[in-house]
């Protein structure tokens, strides 16, 4: 036996079953709501942490080339490092590819997903944090800073990469 059962009055059963289909009905908005701001969350935490990973491999290894870079001129002009040289300038060179690849299309690329999804959310929720700072923040500053100090490490090693592998081959030579 069902509860509408014991409703004998039609208009009584008709008003309970509206009034349940509303409650029915918000229930299940509530329960939307929760998933998206949930899906938000999730959003925001991997693009950040897609965001900040990146960063803190390129700065790692932005350092490392530096250093790098530092032994490589101390013994630029001494014939007993050619090799070495050649060695560290070619991994200067992956290591600058390597910084781009990873900031990018990995870590850069799941940001851009992240991102994209908390915007698309927000519009169905009537948020705006994400779409706000996309339209009042300068899109990519940071990364022509980036790609500039690239170029420049790029410049720098290639400067540094061809005379050795020069040397070495007129060396083979001989």
């Amino acid at each position: 036996m069902d509860i509408l059962d014991l409703i004998s009055n039609k208009e009584e059963k008709d008003k309970l079953l509206e009034s349940l289909q509303k409650k029915k009905e918000k229930l299940l908005k509530k329960n939307e709501v929760n998933i998206a701001l949930t899906e938000y969350k999730q959003a925001q935490d991997m693009a950040q942490y897609n965001d900040g990973g990146g960063w803190t491999v390129n700065g790692i290894l932005l350092s490392g080339m530096l250093i790098m870079l530092g032994l490589i001129i101390k013994y630029l002009k001494d014939p007993a490092y050619k090799m070495i040289i050649f060695l560290l300038s070619a991994l200067g060179l992956y290591l600058t590819f390597f910084i781009y690849w990873v900031f990018e299309m990995d870590c850069g690329k799941l940001k851009r997903i992240g991102y994209k999804r908390c915007q698309k959310i927000e519009t169905v929720l009537g948020m705006n944090l994400h779409t706000k700072v996309k339209k009042e923040y300068p899109k990519g500053a940071q990364k022509i800073l980036l790609y500039t100090v690239l170029i420049i490490f790029a410049i720098i090693w290639l400067y540094i990469f061809v005379p050795s592998i020069t040397g070495i081959l007129i060396d083979i030579l001989k």
